[in-house]
């Protein structure tokens, strides 16, 4: 809501937006700095990030726990931050520095997921999902641009702490979504921090709903010639089961990957 500025407060108004966009007062501006979407990395963008923001937009995301206990996201972050040029008047030469760069830092990170699953894991491990949690990562954004970073949203501590819950595991294609609240911290080169928007991303918890079964025996890797490995097993892209098999670390994972579930 907008609310009307009379006219003895309007030089102060403009006074104040300034001092925020220069950043060197404000530690909070999601209308500057802030995250604008999670962006695809896949077999099509050959794995890789896309330079300038330019590849496909992830709206939510799949993590299946039988696979992996982790989710890694790719935020598309972007600056509306003034540089400190255009805010004081002054060229190059008279400056001693740029401002304006945001030198991301890492996220904030809290979950929300239904609370008959949050009991559960209190019962079962002692604990609920942590909040609040740092999660570290390195980029920059410059002044009127975006920029790409990587955060491991779900750590594996996490995934192994959701592996606890029978309101997921126990039966194969249980699923349910999470929440992921991430708030990217970052720090201007004067030393202020600043935090973007929360960017509220939903991912829906699995077991067994990625992997898919070409072959009637998902142990023999002779006639796999063509088998394509994603970018990040068990997170979004389906996974061949033979690929299920070869990745898994115990009998009971690979028990999973040997057949449909019936």
């Amino acid at each position: 809501m907008i609310k009307s500025i009379g006219r003895g407060s309007f030089p102060l108004a403009i006074i104040s937006t300034l001092l925020m966009l220069n950043g060197g007062c404000a530690e909070n501006e999601a209308m500057v700095y802030y995250i604008a979407a999670n962006q695809t990395v896949d077999e099509k963008s050959n794995c890789e990030l896309q330079v300038g923001g330019g590849g496909a937009i992830r709206p939510y995301g799949y993590l299946d726990l039988s696979i992996t206990d982790e989710y890694v996201m790719f935020p598309l972050i972007e600056s509306g931050m003034a540089k400190t040029e255009e805010i004081t008047g002054k060229g190059p030469a008279e400056l001693m520095g740029d401002n304006s760069t945001i030198l991301i830092q890492g996220a904030i990170i809290d979950y929300e997921i239904d609370p008959i699953i949050e009991a559960e894991l209190v019962a079962r491990t002692g604990a609920g999902l942590p909040q609040g949690q740092f999660v570290s990562s390195a980029a920059s954004v410059e002044s009127n641009k975006n920029a790409l970073a990587a955060l491991q949203v779900i750590p594996p501590f996490v995934g192994q702490q959701l592996r606890q819950a029978e309101q997921l595991m126990g039966e194969p294609y249980q699923a349910a979504q999470m929440l992921v609240n991430v708030t990217m911290e970052g720090q201007l080169p004067d030393g202020t921090t600043v935090y973007s928007n929360t960017f509220v991303y939903p991912i829906t918890l699995c077991n067994q709903c990625l992997i898919f079964y070409p072959v009637e025996d998902c142990t023999n890797q002779d006639e796999a010639p063509d088998l394509k490995t994603p970018c990040f097993p068990g997170q979004d892209d389906a996974v061949d089961c033979r690929f299920c098999y070869i990745l898994a670390q115990t009998p009971a994972e690979a028990e999973k990957c040997l057949a449909p579930p019936q």
